[in-house]
């Protein structure tokens, strides 16, 4: 039976200009299941005439060759450029590593390297910025060691990270807290920044799509400033993803905006230090507390 309700729902996170061309409105819902954003018109009419200009063809024209280059991991990293947002710099929203720096020597209790990934990470700022906060507390005394992977679905912001050159735009105000970090690692080179040898060994930068998850367990997950923009229902699909990959007692820092709208029955909220964060919990008392719940009908559990 044709669910109106649904239908009606998913009509209003579509722009208008998108439900009246075809072509948009493709993209759009192959955009938004295979990446798990809402993408907006100015961004899909720009994809669109790429890939016009690629196959040579139009949607209406050659639509097969359109759904080709959307099933093509490969495309997908490389036409991302066009639909994500570059907004980044060095120790942006400093509070979450003022809380990490006092966590580190709880963390360094597990006797193994501390893994770390951000995700969603851009041209790279905030992976350096991890790397260049832990070795400046190892060199400070802790006793730990760490590593740190970091992503994004953007290919070409991948391969700006990976040359590690950044001019003063990576440098704001609000991460001006951690500038003695910063000054004491980054090299100047005439008007850019360079992160050094040391730093960028710690870090590996590749690209990948967090709708397909995560293949390694991590202590402290950074994906700030990049949930709000997926689907209302690829939200959940999304910290499922990053839950399963969170070790037991593992740490996950969302944007300062985004931690109110978070209900995970993984992800316990915490609060230290004027910040919020989230926590994995123990997953049998989890289990516990859903098997007391009352039923919902028609509801079927995940277990």
């Amino acid at each position: 039976m044709f669910d109106n309700t649904a239908f009606c729902e998913i009509q209003t996170e579509v722009p208008a200009d998108v439900l009246s061309s075809p072509a948009l409105l493709f993209l759009y819902y192959r955009i938004e299941q295979i990446l798990g954003i809402k993408a907006g018109s100015e961004s899909l009419k720009t994809l669109n005439k790429y890939l016009e200009e690629y196959c040579g063809a139009s949607f209406i024209e050659n639509p097969a060759a359109y759904e080709y280059l959307l099933t093509s991991r490969e495309q997908i990293y490389e036409i991302s450029r066009f639909l994500t947002v570059n907004e980044t710099y060095f120790f942006r929203e400093g509070a979450h590593f003022e809380l990490l720096a006092n966590l580190l020597p709880e963390l360094s209790k597990l006797k193994r390297p501390i893994q770390i990934c951000s995700a969603a990470v851009s041209i790279g700022c905030e992976a350096y910025s991890l790397a260049m906060l832990l070795d400046y507390h190892a060199k400070k005394g802790l006793d730990f060691d760490f590593a740190v992977d970091a992503f994004d679905v953007n290919a070409q912001s991948i391969e700006t990270a990976k040359n590690a050159r950044y001019s003063s735009n990576a440098f704001r105000s609000d991460g001006s807290a951690w500038k003695y970090i910063s000054d004491s690692y980054l090299l100047q080179e005439n008007d850019e920044f360079v992160v050094p040898q040391s730093i960028r060994r710690k870090v590996r930068f590749f690209p990948h799509n967090i709708m397909r998850g995560l293949e390694k367990q991590y202590d402290v997950i950074f994906f700030r400033n990049s949930l709000i923009y997926f689907s209302t229902k690829n939200r959940l699909s999304v910290l499922n993803n990053i839950s399963d990959s969170l070790n037991y007692n593992g740490l996950l820092f969302l944007g300062v905006s985004e931690t109110a709208s978070v209900k995970h029955p993984l992800l316990a909220n915490r609060y230290t230090s004027d910040v919020f964060y989230f926590q994995k919990v123990n997953t049998p008392n989890i289990i516990e507390q859903i098997s007391r719940s009352p039923e919902i009908p028609g509801q079927k559990t995940l277990l």
